[in-house]
């Protein structure tokens, strides 16, 4: 809530937009000493007319100090005749002990005009004391984890007139304390916020302005006792140390597009100074932020859960895709915990902000298995399969298969990394079934094959499954080929493994699971342009028909262009006659004589 502004307090905002002096003759300007004792009052003088015509100062009738301190300095203040001034002790410092009662100042101008000043030192109990901290938020108000105290920052008392009376520090804990004023209105100023602070809007918890740093009028009587005066600081940029949670599936160390987040995880944040840690709950895509950090260091912990108790491999890749926490072995009363390895500092007004400080989770193993495999339809006849849907665009940037059904429980909307992956004939699936159950999926995951038959994944690495170690069928589906599966389980592990599919000898599913092609490799059937898993030239829901109706439907010589289930061969173009044709691949397929004939995968 905005409070209305009295005229003292207004004069004391211009007195310091001014520069911090008065423009009034009768008060002397004074100079803030670093070196002295900051808790002592300053003894400020009047300028009085000599009768030589060079003026002397005449010193108050009064002085209030801390019963506590009873040290006072006259102003450091040189005037433009010169001159010099002594207490009656005889020091010629500007700095003196006194005791209540009185004492007296000699002041003697270059032209021998002098004068003496008797003054009454009345010794006072009362005091204003507060703290400032640092202020995360900049709402004025001392929350948490708002804990952190400003120490060694300096304040001056003011008189609402203008007139320094007293400055001081902060200890160690962010305290200041003000004592021995005479009775009147101040203000306190915060002369100077550390480096990339600046003060806090008023609050609570806030008494200080942001534009003139002071606080606004308080009233002080002989033995006025004000506690509570605050003050917060507010990092320009808050410091913040932020990152995500992830399913690291392959295990490698590295976020990539299949690895999906972990949300709801807990992640604390220790100071190295120790405390009481803050704590933050991941959201849905496994991002967590502490944004309102203090100057200082800080560690990070997680605590693996059943579903994925291990740490990935710190540190595996480039920074804003790499795990930057390490397992840390628990006992019988600490669990197992991930922790970054060294403090993450905050250091305005350099360092604020961290990011991408990530922790990958994996599961107990997981299983790698390198596929080879031939789409007939993109044989070419030279031991290589086409790419032209690759160099002719019509490649999607994503898998299709989600689109299409498949159920894939890894990998969904997997993106093609042109950087890393080239020579791509298409989008393939990979699929390992249970042991015991040849029917019962238990990890679908999409991945490219490449023009020699190896299927990888967006990297251009060995597929991998976040699965146990153990006995699997393994299939490979295509959108427009027939699947293939294993005869028998596979066992599995964090080993590679080589599935060659395309080796006579390796046994799969079926009596006529693959085709043979010109070479002696196997390769898919071809010919499934309605992505039902089966091969029919005539019928109902035939693959013939769905070729015809793509080009147009009537003029068989007409052609069509796209990345289509209807495209056999995998060239790019839909054409029903004439070279290079669709729907020759589909007649061979089935027999090539017996139209009516169909053939099935041979994991049906």
């Amino acid at each position: 809530m905005k409070k209305k502004l009295n005229n003292s307090y207004i004069l004391f905002i211009l007195f310091l937009i001014c520069g911090g002096i008065i423009k009034a003759q009768q008060f002397a300007t004074v100079n803030e000493c670093d070196c002295c004792d900051p808790k002592m009052p300053f003894v400020h003088g009047e300028q009085i007319d000599c009768p030589g015509g060079l003026p002397f100062v005449e010193f108050p009738d009064t002085i209030y100090m801390a019963i506590s301190n009873l040290t006072v300095e006259l102003s450091p203040t040189y005037y433009p005749a010169g001159g010099a001034a002594n207490w009656s002790s005889g020091q010629n410092s500007l700095t003196v002990s006194v005791s209540p009662g009185t004492v007296s100042v000699n002041y003697t101008t270059a032209a021998n005009c002098s004068h003496t000043d008797t003054i009454t030192v009345i010794g006072h109990t009362n005091h204003i004391s507060g703290k400032v901290f640092m202020d995360l938020d900049g709402d004025g108000v001392q929350s948490p984890p708002e804990t952190t105290t400003i120490p060694a920052l300096r304040l001056s008392l003011f008189t609402t007139k203008g007139e320094m009376v007293q400055a001081t520090v902060t200890d160690g804990s962010g305290d200041y304390f003000f004592e021995g004023m005479k009775p009147e209105d101040y203000v306190i100023r915060i002369d100077s916020p550390i480096s990339g602070t600046v003060v806090s809007a008023p609050g609570p918890d806030n008494n200080f302005e942001p534009v003139s740093r002071a606080t606004f009028p308080i009233t002080v009587g002989p033995t006025t006792i004000i506690n509570g005066i605050d003050g917060g600081l507010f990092p320009q940029i808050p410091g913040k140390i932020s990152g995500r949670v992830f399913a690291d599936l392959d295990g490698d160390g590295i976020r990539e597009p299949e690895d999906h987040p972990i949300p709801d995880f807990p992640i604390f944040i220790y100071p190295t100074s120790g405390g009481a840690p803050d704590i933050y709950i991941t959201e849905e895509d496994g991002t967590y932020e502490f944004p309102y950090l203090p100057p200082g260091g800080y560690y990070l912990e997680g605590f693996p859960r059943p579903d994925f108790p291990l740490v990935t491999t710190p540190n595996q890749g480039p920074p804003n895709t790499n795990s930057d926490f390490v397992y840390v072995p628990g006992t019988l009363v600490t669990p197992p915990s991930a922790q970054t390895q060294s403090p993450l500092f905050i250091n305005p007004p350099g360092q604020i902000q961290i990011p991408n400080i990530d922790l990958g989770l994996k599961k107990d193993t997981v299983v790698r298995v390198k596929i080879i495999g031939i789409i007939s339809g993109a044989d070419r006849g030279n031991g290589d399969m086409g790419t032209e849907l690759e160099t002719g665009g019509l490649l999607p940037g994503t898998e299709p298969y989600s689109g299409l059904g498949y159920g894939l429980t890894e990998g969904a909307g997997l993106v093609l990394n042109a950087s890393k992956v080239a020579d791509v004939v298409d989008y393939v699936v990979v699929e390992l079934r249970d042991k015991n159950d040849s029917t019962a999926v238990v990890a679908s995951k999409p991945g490219l094959m490449l023009k020699d038959g190896t299927v990888v994944d967006e990297c251009g690495k060995t597929m991998t499954f976040a699965v146990p170690s153990g006995s699997y069928y393994i299939a490979l589906r295509h959108r427009n080929h027939l699947d293939i599966r294993t005869k028998f389980p596979i066992f599995l592990d964090d080993q590679d493994f080589t599935l060659d599919f395309t080796d006579p000898n390796q046994p799969t599913a079926g009596l006529d699971p693959q085709k043979t092609l010109d070479d002696g490799r196997l390769g898919l059937w071809g010919g499934d342009a309605n992505g039902d898993n089966e091969l029919k030239y005539s019928g109902p829901n035939n693959d013939r028909q769905s070729i015809l109706i793509d080009i147009g439907g009537t003029d068989i010589t007409n052609s069509t262009n796209g990345y289509k289930l209807e495209d056999i061969n995998l060239d790019g173009i839909i054409k029903y006659s004439g070279p290079d044709n669709d729907r020759q691949p589909l007649l061979e397929n089935i027999g090539g004589t017996d139209v009516t004939n169909t053939k099935k995968s041979g994991d049906n």
